[in-house]
Formats: structure tokens, sequence, C-alpha cells
């Protein structure tokens, strides 16, 4: 079913300038050295292409999700992507994330009052504002919306929206649309595997698996059928879920740096450490059961680097890149 035979040749190869401002700009959002880009074109170049002739070859948006654990770089790779077919094909593209459909304090809160007090804490299916998130791409795809659509965006650092004046406007009808997310994908599990805590948090603070219920229920009901709308399937394969712990603790130096006021949540490493515990079931099921459905698999290693790149047969089968 799978190939990792890559044909480079078949992959058109550019000259990029990445001493432009618009790269500049990229390193200095994402706090990154120059390092990464020669990495990431390495490693991505013929995910690039396909995503560019899928788009000049349809009259409508391609929608492309991409998973990955916390902390993985998805965000990062999604902006890389967004910027290389901008800059070298002038291709549309929109990139959104899931975390931005965090449901916001308020309404997390009547959620732990109402039907168990870890839905307070975002992250888990359930806490996304699932009818919002497909409005949103119902819009995206329309030539008659798309432009002047409003994309939320959410302040981890206050653990709520960020108001309607700092959202996003999509000025353009987009080409390509990206969703990132940590549990895109995720499907849900047999109710008698839940019976059994993962770890600590399920042990003692869902002891009569009302949390656990409620997060499989809303990816059957509410997040499964949001995986049909989509083209294409990207995934950055962490090695294991224990890589998460130093990943996340990354990410909330980076949203530190990223503060230009003192106000805000950061979390310290004992609450990180809570906090991915919340994910864990989701994460791992993904590691299992995701490599095998996604149309790009990217392996990385503890220090986020590819160490192996699998790329379905489909794919190769609809751009002719399979040697017979």
């Amino acid at each position: 079913m799978w190939s990792s035979e890559i044909r480079r040749d078949r992959f058109e190869v550019m000259s990029v300038n990445y001493d432009s401002m618009i790269w500049c700009d990229f390193l200095d959002r994402n706090h990154l050295s120059k390092i990464y880009l020669d990495d990431a074109e390495k490693c991505y170049l013929p995910l690039i292409e396909y995503l560019s002739h899928c788009a000049n070859a349809s009259s409508n948006p391609i929608l492309v999700a991409l998973n990955g654990c916390q902390g993985s770089g998805k965000s990062t790779l999604a902006d890389y992507l967004a910027t290389y077919l901008s800059d070298n094909f002038g291709t549309v593209v929109e990139t959104i994330s899931l975390d931005d459909f965090y449901l916001g304090h308020e309404s997390r809160g009547e959620l732990s009052r109402d039907i168990h007090p870890l839905l307070a804490t975002r992250g888990v299916p359930g806490t996304h504002d699932i009818t919002f998130l497909n409005e949103t791409l119902d819009r995206l795809i329309d030539k008659r919306k798309a432009t002047g659509t409003l994309i939320p965006r959410f302040d981890k650092s206050t653990d709520d929206r960020k108001p309607k004046a700092q959202w996003s406007v999509v000025v353009r009808k987009p080409d390509i649309i990206f969703l990132e997310g940590w549990c895109l994908g995720a499907e849900p599990a047999d109710n008698a595997c839940l019976i059994e805590p993962i770890n600590e948090l399920e042990r003692s603070e869902d002891r009569e698996l009302t949390w656990r219920t409620y997060v499989n229920e809303q990816l059957k009901c509410r997040y499964m059928p949001i995986y049909s709308r989509f083209d294409i399937w990207i995934m950055l394969k962490a090695p294991s879920f224990e890589s998460v712990f130093s990943w996340r603790l990354e990410q909330e130096q980076k949203l530190g740096l990223s503060k230009r006021a003192g106000s805000g949540f950061l979390m310290n490493d004992t609450q990180i450490l809570r906090f991915i515990q919340h994910f864990e079931r989701i994460t791992v099921g993904c590691l299992a059961s995701l490599p095998e459905k996604v149309d790009f698999l990217y392996a990385l290693d503890q220090n986020r680097s590819v160490l192996e790149t699998t790329y379905s047969q489909r794919i190769w089968e609809s751009r002719g890149v399979v040697d017979n």
C-alpha cells in the first residue's frame, strides 16, 4: 500500500531567495534560525509540488488537514508551506488552527459544571466550537463569501478568545486551506477500552468515566463528520507520547517570548505535566492508527527532525511517481 521510494527527478526544484524579507519575517515570528529553511526544503519539496499541482487542477479550494501532537511543529510547518506556496507559486493560502476554535473560558466553565470539571480545561474534543468551525469552512470554500470571512484567534496566555477586533480577515478567496490540530483524524474508541485509566488524571479525577465517555462521544458525533471534508492529510509523527512534555514546555517558553505585556497565564513544569495528561489517550491513539491513513507521513526524532518520509500509494499513483 505504501512506497517510500522518492523519485526526486520528478519534482520541480526551484530557486528560493531565503534572504528575502518574507522569509526573515517567517523566521522571526516562529523564533527559528535559517537552518530550519534548509532542512524543510529537503523534506517538504514533494509535498509542496503536490499541493501546487492540486491547487492548479481544481476550481475549488483544496482542504488540507495537518495532525501532530502538541509541540510537534505543525503550526510552523503550516506557516512554512503557506509562505513557500505564496512566495513561489502565487498560491493563495489560508491557514487556520483548531486551537483558535476553542470554546471561551465562560463556555467551558458551563461544561465543567453541567458535565464534568475536567472540561474546564481546553484541548480535548468537546472543548471546540465545531459548529463555528464548520461555518467558517463553508464560507472559505464559497466563492461569494470567502473574502471578508473572520478567522477567530485564541489567546493561550489568557485562556480565552481574543476580541473580534483582533481576529484575522480573509482578503482573497483561498486556493488551499490548511487546518492544523493535535486531534485531527482521531477516532472514537470502543467504550470497553475507556474503562482502564491511562494515567493519574483519569485515575483520580475521572473515576466514573464521565469525562472520557463524553470526549469519546464528541469524537464520534461532532469531529468524525469534519474529517470527510478534507482532501489531503499530513501527519507529523512524534517518536512517542513521552516527547510531548519537553515539546510542550518549549512551546510555553515561546509563548512567553511572544508576549508583549506582562499579563496572562503561563504554565510551569508541574502544570504542563498535568495539562498534557488530558491529551494522552487520544495522542497515543493517533500515533498508533493515523500513520497508515494519512497521505504524507513525516516521522520525527526527539529534536523534531524528519527521520523518515512515507507517501501513500494514492499520492504516488495520482502523480505518476511510482516506479513500476
